[in-house]
């Protein structure tokens, strides 16, 4: 009995691996595009702390203003080929993820939207990023993005 299960055990951690996945949406709601991006906090931690050469914890004073700077950077998007500027909203940190909010503005229509979602790929190579767009009226377009996709459109 106790061989089985070493042998199971063995066999379950050879195959087992983890899975790199965010997940975003985006409500349009008002002209402005609201966005709730959920990423595992440890890897935000080893994907900041890359991406600007030092050892960044969560628990950071400064995590926002690192996460809202590597946000502007990665995670892009455009109306009519033109790059979009969000406004910081801010995040929250749970149990083994983080919710990051931030708000693009004075955006009236969703037809000519495109997006880069980058985020995570620096240190994480099979990283894929998945983003929801929701219309006002309920309708539901999705993109994801894998580390050599570059802008796409919905």
């Amino acid at each position: 009995m106790f061989n089985n299960i070493l042998i199971f055990s063995l066999i379950f951690s050879l195959f087992t691996h983890k899975f790199y996945l965010s997940i975003s949406q985006i409500h349009h709601v008002n002209n402005s595009l609201q966005v709730t991006s959920h990423v595992f906090w440890d890897d935000l931690e080893v994907e900041l702390s890359h991406y600007f050469q030092k050892k960044i914890f969560i628990t950071d004073p400064n995590i926002q203003i690192y996460t809202q700077k590597y946000f502007k950077e990665f995670f892009l998007l455009y109306d009519n080929n033109k790059k979009l500027n969000f406004e910081w909203v801010g995040m929250e940190i749970s149990l083994d993820k983080v919710e990051i909010f931030f708000e693009y503005q004075n955006v009236k229509s969703i037809k000519n939207l495109q997006l880069n979602n980058r985020i995570l790929f620096l240190k994480f190579p099979e990283q894929k990023n998945m983003t929801h767009l929701i219309t006002h009226d309920k309708k539901r377009f999705t993109l994801v993005h894998k580390i050599n996709d570059g802008t796409k459109s919905w």
